[in-house]
């Protein structure tokens, strides 16, 4: 079948559990910053008090003068969840005040943005990155208690520490714990979201999703690439790239490309990914199983989705080989001038 026949299927290419958050304009993304900040200022204040009763001023001590005391985790899980769900909340009606359409706003709801409030309280991360930044609940964690007031404090940092960093071992049952509530009290606030987004929606013409979705290869283009052995992609920059098909070149940066992480403007995990793959010339051998195979698998349909997007072509532009790994269809490299 001709290609030429399915326009309304251009548009369904990204499907919506990879359908990333837009970029925000400034001035909802500094509303949205107002509402946030008043919700960690009452996790702030149920933090401290639960600091306090964990850590009375009076406490106990064996005969070797060791402090003896016992604190119970969960007791701090109450006030993420709630902040996580004021979060959700706030960034739904954010997104809201763009006039999506109602497909896109389904989507962010109930994948993208409850993917990114779990994300930033409890990531889910290898030993080797955990050191790369700190979880919301780390950061959160971490503040109130350098601001509790305690005569013993710095003898109880070492338990301390360990609550701050409760929820980095994803197999300690704590995690699973925390990450299952949070999914499930930010899950509750789904539907009705939906319910009133699509009311107000219904109201107002919907315009195209802002953001990532929408690369410049969509924007009336005259060029476009037969196949993916047309395509090569070269790697400039960190955060630009050439890309060439056929006469036609142009260079991106990784937004344009449809590479943006909507919760902060920078680089996605899939741009990450995406240079490693041209750092290796277009082939990535795979040796990951289980929850981190996932993980790596995830990211190259993420890959997949924007490149179909932007090119507007059929396939798999990066295909899974046995015996190989992940290789492209698609010429991929990095310039001499990546590395100087």
């Amino acid at each position: 079948m001709s290609n030429d026949a399915s326009t309304p299927q251009e548009e369904q290419r990204v499907s919506p559990e990879y359908l990333p958050l837009p970029t925000l304009p400034a001035t909802i993304e500094y509303d949205l910053a107002i509402v946030i900040t008043d919700a960690r200022v009452q996790l702030y204040d149920e933090l401290n008090l639960i600091w306090a009763s964990s850590f009375p001023e009076q406490i106990p001590t064996d005969r070797s003068g060791n402090l003896l005391v016992r604190t119970d985790p969960a007791k701090f899980f109450p006030p993420f969840i709630a902040y996580g769900v004021k979060y959700y909340d706030a960034y739904a009606h954010a997104l809201l005040r763009l006039k999506p359409r109602s497909s896109d706003y389904s989507a962010w709801v109930n994948f993208a943005l409850r993917a990114l409030v779990c994300d930033e309280l409890v990531p889910y991360r290898p030993v080797g990155e955990r050191d790369q930044r700190l979880s919301q609940w780390q950061l959160h964690m971490g503040l109130t208690w350098r601001l509790f007031d305690h005569p013993n404090h710095s003898a109880l940092f070492p338990m301390a520490q360990r609550l701050i960093d409760l929820l980095e071992d994803v197999m300690d049952p704590y995690w699973d714990t925390f990450q299952g509530t949070l999914h499930t009290a930010i899950s509750r606030r789904t539907l009705p979201l939906l319910a009133e987004g699509l009311k107000e929606l219904r109201q107002v013409t919907p315009t195209p999703a802002a953001g990532p979705s929408a690369g410049s290869g969509s924007k009336g283009q005259d060029w476009q690439a037969q196949n993916w052995a047309d395509v090569e992609i070269c790697f400039v920059s960190d955060q630009r790239v050439q890309i060439t098909v056929g006469a036609h070149t142009e260079t991106l940066n990784y937004a344009e490309f449809g590479f943006v992480d909507g919760r902060s403007g920078t680089p996605s995990l899939a741009w990450l990914t995406l240079r490693v793959l041209a750092e290796a010339r277009g082939t990535l051998y795979r040796e990951q199983n289980g929850r981190e195979g996932t993980r790596v698998e995830k990211r190259m349909q993420a890959i997949r989705a924007t490149l179909r997007n932007y090119f507007k072509l059929d396939g798999d532009p990066l295909p899974l080989i046995k015996g190989i790994g992940y290789q492209t269809q698609f010429r991929i490299s990095c310039a001499p001038a990546y590395n100087s």
